[in-house]
């Protein structure tokens, strides 16, 4: 049994085209939300952001993408390059702490269990 991975080609750059779902996928199982639930914050249906999910969508509009990055609390700048959109790089101002948690070389599962941690503090917060 063997594996194919497909690029899809978007302007000039190049997009696994399973990158980009499996970030959002990823992110919207680590909060713990359905698919209607982030679709509905995103203003996008629930059958969309499956076709996003699953890779199956080659030109998402940039306009959905910063509006998934803020329901799932994920960078957007990562989704544009993960879409294959060409990003400038430029120097963002950084907040103090994102220096010192880029520092502490957390995995991605630490990283996901630090956000809910931060959303958990935010709803007490609110409440």
């Amino acid at each position: 049994m063997s594996t194919i991975v497909y690029s899809v080609c978007v302007g000039d750059g190049a997009l696994n085209a399973g990158g980009l779902g499996r970030e959002l996928s990823s992110a919207r199982l680590a909060a713990r939300r359905s698919l209607r639930d982030v679709a509905g914050e995103s203003e996008i249906s629930a059958a969309y952001l499956q076709k996003l999910e699953r890779g199956q969508v080659e030109d998402p509009s940039p306009r959905i993408l910063r509006r998934l990055a803020t329901a799932l609390r994920i960078e957007y700048r990562r989704l544009m390059e993960l879409a294959g959109y060409d990003v400038p790089r430029g120097r963002p101002a950084q907040h103090p702490l994102t220096t010192r948690f880029a520092d502490a070389g957390l995995t991605e599962a630490e990283e996901r269990a630090v956000a809910a941690f931060i959303d958990h503090l935010v709803a007490q917060r609110e409440s």
